[in-house]
């Protein structure tokens, strides 16, 4: 009886394997819910994405701090007589910054000429442009009081030397980690537009901010300067809570997070994030470090996930686990305040098991490459982000037979702010296969809370396609944020649906209560309830609760 049994599970489980997608749809489920690794490779890109999305509104918000609180230097009003002489010579010390041939073309029309003292603190001004332009802002000439004896006038330069340096507000910051990225030596003179590319870069590359503030220093002939930087907490934990789960898996979700901001005092992150559901269960960690002083940084990446069906025809039949991890490296190539262009380079490789009726069915593994240039540009009322990938990669399912594959995707962002506290959004993403066919879990996927809502999660994917989202969000004082919305995918290649389009909108609201507290509420409403013989509700709510703690 036994034996009979086994041969009868392993009929079964050749059917399947012949046609798993007509066999999902007959018991009435997806097959994106048969896939745990589809599902580890989704909460990682939500994390990605939420995280995404909190840095660039936080650089938008910092490209403008750098040197702040400058001491004011008021030109004296100078009562200048209208006498004239004839101007043989200048005498001016030697400068650690002008040479003296930039000097003399200053003054060189002005010698063996008849000139007035309004003339003469014309030169004065021109030298001191000069220096503003080399961005030398603590030194400046000067005309001392003197009297002019045989057409020879003296030029006073001062040039102000670096005198105390004082970082402060460095609770989780090594004093070395900033001195090693802003450039101020004590006793040198300080460029002042090196001095600003180095805050902007730091600041637009590190999750912290700094001020400068400068000032007369107690040394005479010195500039004090006093680096305020303003950190993050250095750990927090978060909570949270939603329905953004699929079906036969469990709807309802529960998970936690730790970030630490600065293990080592060097800016240096740790995330851990653990996801359960009633039948699945994730946890992801990831650590950046930086490697350079000019912003660059490497990530480690480490998942784990397990799903088990807990509803409909394979109630406890069905159930898998998957695991990944990688290795990613990011350069910031250019930085400036209004604009960011990073180059990354990813490795990862992947495992995922799926077992039916006890029987392997799933054993998949995966390894890629994944190059990239994400762009970031601001401007006083809007943000541009995109990000564009090529992944080289080679897969080897159970058969054993080895397929290599190479895909180009992308992700694009604008928001912009409008009148009456309004902010428009469009959110878009696209990819194309150069391969026939894509393992299932570099598809992409529409359907979902993070990209056509009103649909089952990952409801449909293919090999190519594109989805957008465009929302208008009215801020509504003190009281929170009411938004509109609309969705939208359309998927292509050999796995595609006959019916290969979905579209929705909907609406919903998000309240920030008790400061760490937050709460959204939407409702979408699908424009088609029946997608290749698939019924869906006629909308869906969405709820998602935070809190930090």
């Amino acid at each position: 009886m036994f034996q009979l049994k086994k041969a009868l599970k392993i009929l079964l489980f050749l059917s399947i394997f012949n046609s798993s997608s007509v066999f999902a749809e007959e018991v009435g489920i997806l097959s994106t819910e048969l896939d745990s690794g589809i599902l580890t490779d989704r909460n990682n890109k939500i994390f990605q994405q939420e995280k995404l999305q909190r840095t660039l509104k936080y650089e938008k918000e910092k490209r403008k701090q750098g040197i702040e609180n400058l001491e004011e230097r008021k030109e004296e009003d100078i009562k200048v007589s209208d006498v004239s002489f004839l101007l043989k010579k200048m005498e001016i010390p030697k400068s650690d910054i002008l040479t003296e041939q930039e000097m003399e073309r200053i003054w060189e029309s002005y010698i063996e000429k008849e000139i007035t003292i309004t003339e003469l603190y014309t030169i004065v001004q021109k030298i001191n442009e000069l220096y503003q332009e080399k961005g030398y802002l603590v030194c400046r000439a000067v005309l001392p009081a003197q009297k002019i004896q045989n057409g020879i006038v003296n030029i006073l330069l001062i040039e102000g030397k670096t005198g105390d340096i004082t970082i402060q507000g460095n609770h989780s910051t090594r004093e070395k980690y900033i001195k090693e990225r802003i450039p101020l030596e004590k006793g040198k003179i300080s460029n002042f537009k090196e001095l600003d590319r180095s805050l902007t870069r730091f600041n637009l590359t590190n999750d912290s901010l700094i001020q400068v503030n400068m000032t007369s220093g107690k040394v005479l002939g010195t500039t004090d300067y006093f680096l305020q930087i303003y950190e993050p907490k250095r750990q927090q934990f978060f909570t949270f809570a939603d329905n953004l789960g699929q079906k036969n898996t469990g709807e309802l979700r529960w998970g936690i997070s730790y970030i630490n901001n600065s293990v080592t005092g060097n800016r240096d992150q740790l995330s851990l994030t653990s996801l359960v559901t009633e039948g699945t269960a994730s946890l992801s960690s990831i650590y950046t470090f930086p490697v350079s002083k000019k912003g660059t940084k490497v990530s480690l990446q480490h998942s784990l996930g397990k799903l088990k069906h807990i509803q409909g025809a394979l109630k406890h039949k069905i159930t898998g686990n998957s695991y990944s991890y990688g290795i990613g490296i990011v350069h910031p190539v250019l930085v400036d305040e209004k604009n960011k262009i990073e180059l990354s380079l990813d490795w990862g490789r992947q495992r995922t098991v799926t077992d039916l009726l006890k029987l392997n069915w799933v054993n998949n593994r995966l390894s890629k490459y994944t190059a990239g240039i994400g762009i970031s540009h601001y401007e006083e009322d809007s943000i541009f982000y995109t990000k564009q990938n090529i992944t080289k990669g080679k897969f080897i399912p159970i058969s054993g037979d080895e397929k290599k594959y190479t895909k180009y995707d992308m992700f694009l962002m604008y928001q912009k702010n409008l009148k009456y506290h309004t902010l428009a959004t469009l959110r878009m993403t696209g990819q194309y296969s150069l391969s026939k066919k894509l393992p299932s879990v570099e598809q992409i996927y529409a359907g979902g809370a993070y990209n056509v809502r009103g649909y089952p999660e990952s409801f449909m994917g293919a090999e190519h396609g594109i989805f957008f989202n465009i929302e208008l969000s009215k801020l509504v004082e003190n009281k929170g944020e009411f938004f509109v919305f609309l969705d939208g995918a359309s998927l292509h290649g050999e796995s595609a649906w006959q019916e290969n389009r979905i579209f929705s909108s909907g609406f919903g609201y998000r309240l920030r209560f008790l400061e760490k507290n937050n709460i959204a509420v939407s409702m979408a409403f699908p424009w088609k309830k029946t997608i290749n013989s698939i019924s869906v509700d006629s909308n869906r709510i969405y709820i998602t609760i935070n809190h930090e703690f």
